[in-house]
């Protein structure tokens, strides 16, 4: 029985509606969509508000003939092809309902195994699940924290590695780019082909900037300045804004810990995740190329100090530079620059670390 729907239909309710449609002009030469819709809504006693009515024209366009020549919009489209075959084939809506109810009924089971894979996913390996939420900011932040969400390194300095990597998500995404000679942010050139001598396309598209590296692209737009001095003033504000971001996505909870002088933690909520983002990323390490925003973590890892201070996939940094994540991989500009961002944060960082008071 069909229900009242409000808003847009579903894949499946919309197949629904069109099959009521169709078992109703099964007999008879009904030939106008409208009025079989209205016949259907009273006969139900539902409602079909506009934005229902385009959803069925639309599915109904997608049922056209390759070959149709239409273009138009899809109730003038479907109207128009229904009306030059109704004199010759007075069950022409008829057929177009049921192909178009087929078409549904495919894409509604489609829809229905992906969504059903996607929860079995996440509730197999919910650590897997939340690593694919988090973007490299979101990751920097895990790993710069404990199990329990006590940070490793002193505010500063966590701020520093947010901030970059904030600005490497941007850089990744091709939103911004760095003059390497004024190191000056400027408009990003037209995406970069494959590094000489390899052949192979990039299937992997960089992931979309968190909400924290929108924000931060909204600042930079508004300051010009130099990406070295972009980076202290970033690092003030940047962590409420991560943090805010994860807690809301459920990737940490607060905790309020302590006995004389209580304080609040946020703790990731699956136990683990930061060790399982550095195994990872330190089994990414061993790959080529890299991905960027694999290479980028490993530096800032480098440049942070947070290498020295965690055990456990860190273990292969040992042996490297800072750069050889990044000579890894397949973007020759994009890496420069990011490089770049990683010396001058490793830069920031060696200032706040001797400073006094730091």
């Amino acid at each position: 029985m069909l229900l009242t729907v409000n808003g847009a239909r579903s894949t499946r309710e919309l197949a629904e509606l069109v099959k009521a449609l169709m078992d109703w002009c099964t007999e008879g030469g009904y030939g106008n969509l409208d009025d079989v819709l209205a016949q259907v809504a009273k006969r139900f006693h539902i409602t079909v508000p506009d934005q229902q009515r385009y959803q069925v024209f639309a599915a109904l366009a997608d049922a056209l003939p390759a070959d149709s020549g239409q273009g138009h919009d899809a109730i003038t489209d479907v109207s128009t092809w229904v009306a030059a075959r109704l004199p010759y084939e007075p069950h022409v809506l008829y057929a177009l309902l049921m192909n178009s109810w087929m078409d549904l009924c495919a894409q509604a089971e489609s829809e229905a195994t992906a969504e059903n894979e996607e929860r079995e996913r996440a509730e197999r390996d919910p650590i897997a699940e939340a690593i694919r939420q988090l973007t490299l900011t979101g990751r920097y932040y895990v790993v710069a924290h404990n199990g329990r969400g006590k940070p490793m390194l002193s505010e500063a300095v966590i701020g520093l590695g947010l901030a970059a990597s904030a600005i490497a998500e941007l850089v990744i995404a091709g939103r911004i780019a760095v003059e390497i000679r004024t190191h000056r942010f400027v408009e990003p050139a037209p995406p970069e082909g494959p590094v000489s001598g390899d052949s192979e396309p990039d299937t992997n598209p960089p992931a979309a900037p968190s909400a924290a590296a929108q924000a931060v692209f909204e600042d930079l737009r508004i300051q010009a300045a130099p990406l070295r001095d972009q980076l202290t003033v970033l690092a003030a504000g940047v962590e409420e804004r991560v943090r805010t971001e994860l807690h809301e996505a459920g990737i940490i909870n607060p905790e309020t810990r302590g006995m004389l002088r209580e304080r609040v933690y946020y703790a990731p909520v699956q136990r683990g995740l930061a060790k399982a983002i550095r195994a990872l990323v330190g089994g990414a390490l061993y790959s080529d190329p890299i991905a960027p925003a694999d290479a980028v973590l490993a530096e800032l890892a480098i440049a942070t100090g947070l290498d020295a201070k965690q055990s456990g996939g860190w273990d292969r940094l040992g042996s490297m530079n800072r750069g050889d994540a990044l000579a890894k991989t397949r973007r020759a500009e994009t890496a420069a620059q990011l490089k770049l961002l990683v010396d001058l944060t490793a830069a920031e960082v060696d200032a706040v670390v001797i400073s006094p008071g730091s």
